[in-house]
């Protein structure tokens, strides 16, 4: 695999193929990979550069994984009803790699409750715009601009990656100042 620095090449291999071959991109021709099992083992022990990768978007702030998620939709030509239907889970069953990229669909995975949410302000009454923005500095952190450019920004997610619990604490503190939320 062709490695620039600390980019790596999009390649054939990409979990996107489809989609940016889709939207007119050119990708070089991927390693041929070893059929590999998915298995419960792979998927908890990442390699280095999927752990930095990570440690790099838990550093975002909330607005720039807004446009860290907004880039990737417009590059990958997803719409809303595209994201909201596979934030519930992975993106559909387990799968299989061959050589060559091909994919393989494997057993469906057994269904488990969310445990995981986001919240997304989606509407935000202009007579209580003050106090929504009040409420998504305390829940956030962000400074007063921050979290007013947030709200304004709405439909927005506030918060991702909540426990359910806290979740709806937080749902109901912004429907209570007259936001309209929702949790995906």
């Amino acid at each position: 695999m062709t490695h620039h620095s600390q980019f790596r090449m999009i390649t054939d291999n990409s979990w996107a193929a489809d989609k940016l071959k889709k939207a007119g991109e050119t990708l070089e021709k991927g390693e041929e990979l070893p059929l590999t099992e998915y298995t419960e083992d792979l998927v908890k022990t990442p390699p280095e550069h999927v752990k930095k990768l990570c440690n790099q978007i838990l550093a975002l702030n909330v607005i720039e994984v807004h446009q860290l998620m907004d880039f990737l939709q417009k590059r990958l030509g997803l719409t809303d009803d595209d994201i909201s239907m596979s934030i519930g889970g992975r993106g559909g069953g387990q799968k299989e790699v061959s050589s060559g990229g091909e994919t393989a669909a494997a057993a469906e995975p057994v269904k488990k409750e969310k445990e995981v949410f986001d919240l997304k302000l989606t509407v935000v009454d202009p007579k209580s715009k003050i106090k929504i923005i009040k409420e998504v500095r305390a829940m956030t952190g962000l400074g007063l601009k921050e979290a007013k450019d947030l709200v304004e920004k709405a439909p927005i997610m506030v918060k991702e990656g909540l426990k359910k619990d806290e979740a709806e604490k937080l749902a109901k503190t912004l429907q209570d100042v007259g936001a309209t939320v929702e949790l995906l």
